[in-house]
């Protein structure tokens, strides 16, 4: 079945091939109207001389000059359907003259009918043939009658002639538009399959260098259109900037209202922020809750900062969703051409490291790139890169630091420290690397290798009869790893430890940055028989609330406290968390122990256990084990004090 829009395209390729239906009907007339001269003279009681030769063949020899004209010359081809109407025209004048001057009506009429349908039928579609033979047919039937020679054999002979005639012309025509609505179809499905690839093309290329979610280019897009931008400053020697905008914790909207908040939010974000830049200036998203913006003609600092204080500030404008409000900050970094950077990855990678400099000073928001972040970030990428080669090189190792009993002095824990040596011997503390570790995500491969050597050197105490426990610091990306349980059972398994050998230390802000998946990970890690302590407290939340929610084992206060513990203020900070503490049932370590008068004051406090380098700093595994020979025949005393 054809379509309307093959119907129409059918239409519009008759049209454009009138050249070849002109062709046909002039060979038709050429040859069929000579041609009945002699039919008609065969047919008997038709006169002699009745019918004019001369006359025929004017009509044909035009049909033919017209033909051969069209085929001579290509210019005339444009006029085709104005030459098919003269022909016409000039065909049927041929046949009435033929008539007016002959008494033999229904011979002429039936012989211009022939050649009128038969011709007209190639130009026709083939639904109008059947109508236009029966015009034709009807108007010879009531020429014959109105004469009185309807009945009369020779009338009907010519019916007869008509009728092949129609027949003559119909078979060509039929097969002529079978072909011509054939190829149509063809032509039509061709068609649709090449806008179809071009559809998949253009998709395709839109998912290559645009963002699927906000429609704004996407960092390899950006890359090319600064390289454009950079390659025009340095004609016009001008200069261009790239500011990177970073959502703050916008990870706590994706977590509390769903990834589908956020990406409302990620869209009309998107669309306040090109209104800022303007046609000019260019937007992307480079991933997740970063984009790039592109700074055309950036004259000085002031003026860039100002555009990046407008980004920060459109931002924080409350977004409405679902009858929520939320508050929404950004950090910008911003470097510019040529002065940070000459190439568009380099200036992408510079205003980067520039606004992680923005999100930590906790200022303005908004930071320009230095030679001081250029070496911040040297060393960031080098501690990366060597932290990951140590994982598995043997480049790490843990110290211990022993924990004492406060009222004994006798150790009976040791807290496990990683040290780093890097590859030119330097030993580097964890103060060097752990927040690296933690924005980089390396925090977990290197968790979990701290975890097994831990729980090994735990066992191996057991083994030998210590009976000395280890207490590791977990970090709170670590905690919060959905492999964290399964990491830590692996440690346990591995080294055949004793679950009530191993103690995991993890800070307030860990416990209540996500409390259900925290609640659910405590639950899992007391079910394997592993204590829980809370490190640095009084630090954070310093709630006693939370304690029992989450049933922790034990507390650590921090050594902020311990410093200044002989000042009154301190003093009694120091004996309400042990004192609150005891009563919740939960022993307490104090860290930071360094002169023997703070070790007197926590133990009259009642604190539990003591460390610091008061009993020793962190060492080797095989020096700790030198202590705690040493341990077993002498005690680190702790002389007894009044505290007031």
């Amino acid at each position: 079945m054809v379509t309307p829009r093959a119907d129409a395209e059918y239409a519009r390729w008759l049209r454009l091939n009138a050249t070849s239906t002109l062709l046909i009907y002039s060979g038709l007339i050429a040859v069929l109207l000579p041609a009945f001269h002699f039919v008609l003279r065969a047919l008997p009681g038709v006169p002699p001389g009745s019918d004019s030769l001369p006359l025929r063949c004017v009509s044909a020899g035009l049909s033919a000059a017209i033909a051969i004209a069209v085929v001579a010359f290509p210019a005339l081809r444009r006029y085709a359907l104005t030459l098919q109407f003269f022909n016409v025209l000039a065909c049927v004048v041929v046949i009435v003259m033929l008539v007016v001057n002959s008494g033999n009506h229904y011979a002429y009429v039936a012989s211009g009918l022939l050649a009128i349908v038969g011709a007209q039928q190639a130009f026709y579609r083939t639904s109008h043939l059947a109508a236009t033979f029966a015009i034709g047919f009807c108007a010879h039937v009531g020429y014959a009658a109105a004469h009185g020679i309807l009945w009369d054999p020779m009338n009907l002979a010519a019916l007869g002639t008509v009728g092949s005639g129609y027949l003559v012309g119909f078979i060509p025509a039929a097969l002529r538009i079978k072909i011509q609505t054939a190829d149509i179809r063809n032509r039509l499905a061709a068609q649709q399959v090449k806008e179809e690839l071009l559809d998949a093309q253009t998709a395709l290329m839109q998912l290559a260098r645009y963002d699927a979610l906000t429609g704004l280019p996407n960092r390899t897009t950006v890359q090319e259109l600064l390289a454009e931008e950079i390659a025009s400053a340095e004609r016009t020697e001008a200069r261009c900037a790239v500011a990177f905008v970073d959502l703050d914790r916008f990870k706590d909207v994706n977590d509390t209202l769903g990834h589908e908040v956020g990406d409302r939010v990620l869209r009309e974000l998107s669309a306040r922020v090109s209104k800022v830049i303007g046609a000019a200036g260019v937007l992307a998203r480079w991933g997740g809750d970063e984009f790039v913006v592109i700074v055309p003609s950036a004259l000085d600092d002031e003026i860039i900062e100002l555009l990046a204080r407008s980004f920060i500030h459109t931002i924080a404008e409350p977004f409405s969703v679902d009858g929520i409000e939320l508050a929404i900050s950004a950090s910008v970094g911003i470097a510019v051409y040529p002065r940070d950077g000459a190439e568009p990855s380099v200036l992408i990678r510079n205003a980067d490291t520039a606004m992680y400099k923005a999100k930590h000073d906790m200022g303005s928001g908004v930071a320009f790139f230095s030679d001081e972040l250029h070496a911040i970030a040297a060393n960031r990428h080098y501690v990366q890169n060597e932290l990951r080669r140590a994982i598995t090189d043997g480049g790490l190792e843990l110290y211990y630091q022993p924990i004492v009993e406060a009222r004994s002095g006798h150790v009976v824990a040791a807290e496990a420290l990683v040290r780093w040596t890097d590859h030119d011997g330097r030993l580097h503390l964890p103060s060097d690397f752990m927040a690296i570790a933690e924005d980089s995500r390396i925090i977990v491969p290197l968790g979990a290798w701290v975890l097994n050597a831990a729980c090994e050197r735990a066992a191996r105490w057991r083994r030998e009869g210590r009976g000395i426990g280890v207490a590791v610091n977990v970090s709170p990306r670590q905690f919060a790893h959905p492999d964290f349980v399964e990491t830590l059972a692996r440690a346990l398994r591995g080294s055949g430890a004793s679950p009530e050998d191993v103690e995991i230390e993890i800070t307030e802000a860990a416990i209540m940055s996500n409390v259900d998946p925290v609640l659910a990970t405590l639950q899992a890690v007391h079910r394997m028989g592993i204590r829980v302590a809370i490190d640095d407290f009084g630090t954070g939340y310093s709630s006693f609330a939370y304690l029992k929610r989450f049933e922790v084992d034990s507390l650590k206060i921090d050594r902020t406290f311990v410093e200044g513990i002989e000042r009154d203020d301190n003093l009694a900070i120091a004996r309400s968390i042990i004192s609150v503490a005891h009563a919740l049932g939960l022993p307490v370590t104090a860290e930071g122990v360094e002169t023997p008068l703070q070790a007197r004051i926590l133990a009259e406090l009642g604190c539990d256990r003591l460390q610091g380098y008061y009993f020793g700093r962190p060492i080797t595994a095989g020096a700790f084990d030198v202590t705690l020979e040493r341990d077993a025949a002498a005690t680190v005393g702790v002389p007894s004090v009044v505290c007031s």
